[in-house]
């Protein structure tokens, strides 16, 4: 870089006030003291002066901070103020109804905004919603999730209406920054939203159902302040990206106000879920059909499965395996719960399936719903009466009711009860009806409906865009002509009155208006089947027909459902109609591009397979046809051209959806998250009565498994369970415990652990290193500062379960102080140095979490209890400092018992090395994309379970079920000797492996 010249001064000036101060600098500190004169004193004191002058002519304060972190904060303020303009209040409209409210954030310039169903709830179907120009927008209903608390609405009036990009919560990484943005206890009376700033503390977080069916699956976990008044407003990422809906918060002894966990709805949920909502209905979420457990060896496998199911049609039975479900690796029926959560009912979504015997199938299994249609109509239409007490209007009735059957004396008093009496009830049963004027015309109710009138607005979109594909004007009849898999031509032809299928030798027929009754020498179940074995390709041309002909479809019942995937490929969401005809019904698949039709599905019986017409396109024409009836082929029609009756040529067809991609969940995240999550512990333990939890956290602080963590009554239980972050569960014994600072060690059996290493942070003594110490409390480190940017690792609310990541917030270094705590009425026995940090860290099951700093992840400390300051009686987020800790903990070490103790933390640099366990040889494999079935048996087979897409691995052609049979020439009959090769060659480059794949051996050379 150049020299930098003084504002206002040329570059030679410069130059030469800058060579003054050198000067000045060399006499003032060269020249002998001038005495203690009074004139000497005032010299320098204008020398000092002077000094400063130049200084700042030279040096001006706007170059003491780098130019470029200016100009990123410039850039990050100016992304949230742009940001904000999406994010709205959203209040009840009717000045004299209900009282309600909360946040949401608009996704679209016409005005679709997203916000939660507890916050629409006590709205009713309109709203006024406040954006930060400090307008009130009128807003409708539109749709609601009520399971995944989600409520879609239609903000009025604009049509270029601010609004947030949607991103990829996939994508999101625990320790990634976030915003929070919404009316916390209703402080935005100008409609400006608050904004508060935090990190991601979970990913894949699953909450379980609270009160009625509010379930979180699959949300995100963040320690930025989420309020009451927060819940339906956006959670962004820091590119101003929508990532989640904030809806639910833990909250303990503060009451209603943040304790640092608040949870959010994930995007890409969603965005499965946006064109269900859209269709103004009441949406549902999945079932499978099936109870799904994880067994003793850790196996995901089908423990139920119901008759009536999709997933026993297609030969699932229990005990098998369960081994990828929509693209994912399963390790557990909790990852399995998680996602499923996230897909709406009737999608069909990949399935892997490992039986007993070790066959393995591939399937596409349609999901049920969650609750019976009849069940979640009558649940949500109960939650969204507004909050006024039927009972209380009952009760005035009755009262009314029974004065006036009075026979004998009716009081002027009882005439005037009555006359006050029947308006007051007639005006809150008006008042629990309530709809503005203006929403009148926009607002149809429709039994398990939110609101029907977007759901014809849907329906005409999607017909007419297709109408305009297959034809201009209503022929009498189509006809389809071409040949049959290349061989014998055809032709189909369908009109008002019949279809027909004509081959060379011979003609198949069906008439749709053939009457069923109970006279009827018809079987119904053949009927609606023809031609036998297409599982009903007649009905549904006819219905595809008829619902392209008929501009208000009056034949059956037809309705705009929403969207899905074809083949289980979620890049990719269709346009869904349904059709109900007589006792038939069928889906029609739209592609949302082209306005052309992809498939039909008609369903001649409820609970069979359906039979499926796909149409394909090439080069912009209709080529073919292809007809199957559940998964039997019928046949595949070559199309050579489409007619109508006058010659009118039409060649409407859809894309071929591709198939899904193998995908793995992002579990991805910084480099020292990542590193830190590694060496904290859950541990379980004694608990559960009189709100005494049974859980809390440690940390990991020798590669030999001595964990450190706080003394509790948790640890009064035998044995404890410690849980790695992998997973893996371990009993493990108490060690000792320190009465003063309420700390305690454990042990596990295992060896080779990432750990703290507290004594090379801290093994020189306080005296040595701090012989001039700042303060009396020589605990601190005087490396760690006040500001200092930290994280807590922790597991509060024994959020985390399995092999489920500890939550992240963070923070800074507060205060240095001497700990003045109680518990109750009683006081703490230690009152030594603690750090007070601004992360709410006082949350039940965090204690004995680590303190990071944020660049590093140097150990910082351990949570402390959760304590109240004594001085002020406030909650107290306070951290034992770790130069304090690490002398308690020595002289624990020192005292274990000769039998159990191995080399410990005094000895840590002199020990030998120790051979790695498998589960390295696993992470490096992981890492090259390979992963092995489970290790059920001492020796298991080492097939290969999956291959990560995208890896190393995949590029090479390894797939799953392959069998490692070699690695490096080297013969491996289990799955561990394919570990420890694989430990040995791990310096070896490359790593040749040898693979059995249906009887015929492949070396692949890899990495």
């Amino acid at each position: 870089m150049g020299a930098r010249t003084c504002p206002g001064l040329s570059p030679g000036l410069t130059e030469c006030l800058r060579a003054v101060i050198i000067d000045f600098i060399i006499v003032y500190l060269t020249t002998p003291s001038l005495g203690s004169s009074a004139v000497a004193e005032s010299l320098k004191r204008i020398a000092r002066f002077a000094f400063l002058i130049l200084v700042s002519l030279v040096f001006p304060a706007s170059s003491v901070f780098s130019e470029d972190w200016q100009e990123q904060e410039r850039q990050r303020i100016t992304q949230v103020e742009k940001t904000m303009q999406s994010v709205i209040a959203v209040f009840p409209a009717g000045g004299n109804g209900p009282v309600g409210g909360g946040s949401g954030v608009v996704i679209s310039p016409d005005g679709y905004a997203l916000t939660n169903f507890h916050v629409v709830q006590p709205c009713g179907i309109a709203m006024k919603c406040g954006m930060s120009d400090g307008v009130a927008y009128d807003a409708i209903l539109v749709g609601l999730d009520p399971t995944g608390d989600i409520a879609l609405i239609k903000l009025l009036g604009r049509d270029d209406f601010p609004c947030a990009p949607l991103g990829n919560s996939d994508a999101v990484r625990i320790g990634d920054e976030a915003l929070v943005m919404g009316n916390p206890f209703m402080l935005a009376i100008d409609f400006k939203p608050c904004v508060a700033y935090g990190v991601i503390s979970g990913t894949h977080r699953y909450q379980y159902p609270a009160g009625t069916f509010l379930e979180y699956s699959d949300c995100l976990q963040t320690d930025a302040a989420v309020n009451p008044g927060n819940s339906g407003g956006p959670l962004f990422n820091i590119r101003g990206e929508l990532i989640g809906i904030n809806g639910r918060c833990s909250f303990d002894k503060r009451g209603r106000v943040n304790v640092g966990i608040g949870y959010a709805v994930s995007i890409n949920q969603i965005k499965y879920f946006l064109g269900d909502l859209k269709s103004g209905r009441i949406v549902d979420h999945a079932g499978l059909g099936a109870v799904v457990a994880t067994d003793r060896i850790g196996r995901v496998v089908v423990d139920d499965v119901s008759l009536n199911s999709d997933l026993y049609r297609l030969g699932v039975r229990v005990d098998d395996e369960m081994v990828r479900f929509a693209g994912y690796p399963l390790d557990t029926a909790n990852t399995f719960k998680n996602l499923l959560g996230i897909f709406p009912r009737d999608w069909r979504v990949p399935i892997s399936i490992r039986t007993p015997q070790g066959d393995r199938h591939e399937l596409l299994v349609r999901l049920e719903g969650l609750h019976s249609e009849a069940k979640l109509v009558e649940m949500t239409e109960e939650m969204m009466e507004p909050p006024i007490e039927k009972k209380r209007i009952e009760d005035r009735r009755q009262r009314t009711e029974e004065k006036d059957e009075e026979k004998d004396g009716v009081s002027s008093v009882d005439s005037t009860l009555s006359s006050i009496l029947y308006p007051l009830t007639s005006d809150l049963e008006k008042q629990s009806v309530f709809i503005p004027d203006w929403a009148k015309p926009i607002y149809e109710k429709r039994k398990g409906f939110a609101n029907y009138y977007f759901n014809r607005l849907e329906l005409d979109r999607v017909l007419a865009q297709w109408r305009k594909t297959v034809a201009a004007q209503k022929p009498d009849r189509w006809i389809l002509s071409g040949d049959v898999a290349q061989a014998d031509s055809f032709e189909i032809s369908i009109a008002e009155n019949d279809v027909a299928l004509k081959l060379p030798h011979t003609t198949l027929s069906w008439n749709p208006h053939e009457i069923l009754d109970e006279d009827s020498k018809i079987d119904p179940i053949s009927y609606f089947q023809e031609p036998v074995g297409s599982g009903g390709l007649f009905p549904a041309m006819y219905l595809m027909y008829k619902l392209a002909t008929g501009e208000k479809p009056d034949f059956g019942e037809v309705l705009y459902v929403g969207t899905a995937p074809l083949d289980g490929n979620f890049d990719k969401l269709y346009d869904v109609v349904s059709v109900i005809w007589r006792i038939v019904r069928a889906r029609f698949y739209f592609d949302p591009e082209t306005g052309q039709l992809a498939m039909i599905e008609f369903y001649s019986m409820e609970n069979r397979f359906p039979s499926e017409i796909r149409f394909r396109n090439q080069n912009g024409s209709l080529a073919e046809m292809d007809v199957r009836n559940g998964s039997t082929p019928f046949a595949k029609f070559v199309l050579r051209g489409q007619r109508t009756e006058d010659g009118e040529q039409n060649e409407p067809g859809p894309a071929v959806p591709t198939m899904l991609s193998n995908t793995t969940l992002s579990s991805t995240t910084s480099p020292v998250i990542d590193q830190v999550r590694q060496k904290i512990v859950k541990i379980y333990g004694a608990g559960g009565l009189r709100g005494m939890q049974g859980y809390q956290t440690g940390c990991l602080i020798t590669p030999l498994g001595h964990i450190l963590t706080v003394s509790s009554s948790v640890l009064e239980a035998d044995p404890l369970v410690v849980i790695l972050d992998n997973g893996r569960r371990y009993e493990a014994s108490l060690i000792a415990a320190d009465p003063t600072m309420e700390i305690a060690v454990l042990k596990i059996d295992v060896e080779n652990l990432p750990c703290f290493d507290l004594k090379e942070l801290y093994g020189i003594s306080v005296k040595e290193d701090r012989p001039d110490a700042l303060s009396d409390l020589s605990g601190f480190d005087d490396s760690i500062r006040i500001g200092d940017r930290i994280y807590a690792a922790s597991n509060p609310y024994n959020i985390a379960t399995g092999n489920e990541p500890v939550s992240f917030q963070q923070g800074i270094i507060a205060a240095r102080t001497s700990l003045r705590a109680r518990r109750g009425a009683f006081a703490t026995t230690y009152k030594g140095p603690v750090y007070v940090v601004d992360a709410i860290t006082n949350n039940p099951g965090a204690k004995g979490g680590a303190v990071v700093l944020r660049d590093s992840g140097r150990f910082v400390g351990l949570i402390g209890k959760e304590l109240k300051n004594a001085e002020n009686n406030t909650w107290f987020n306070f951290v034992l400092p770790g130069r304090e800790v690490y002398e308690k903990v020595k002289a624990i070490l020192m005292s274990e018992p000769v039998d159990q103790r191995k080399p410990s933390l005094i000895a840590i640099t002199d020990k030998p090395e120790l051979p790695p366990l498998p589960s390295d040889a696993e992470r490096i494999l992981r890492g090259l994309g390979i992963i092995l079935v489970s290790n059920v048996a001492n020796r298991t087979p080492p097939f290969i379970d999956s291959v990560r897409a995208g890896s190393e691995a995949e590029k090479l052609g390894l797939k799953p079920d392959d069998l490692i049979v070699m690695v490096n020439n080297r013969l491996t009959p289990s799955r561990g000797a394919v570990e420890t090769q694989i430990l040995a060659a791990e310096n070896e480059s490359p790593i040749l492996l040898t693979v059995e794949r249906k009887s015929e051996l492949l070396e692949i050379k890899i990495r």
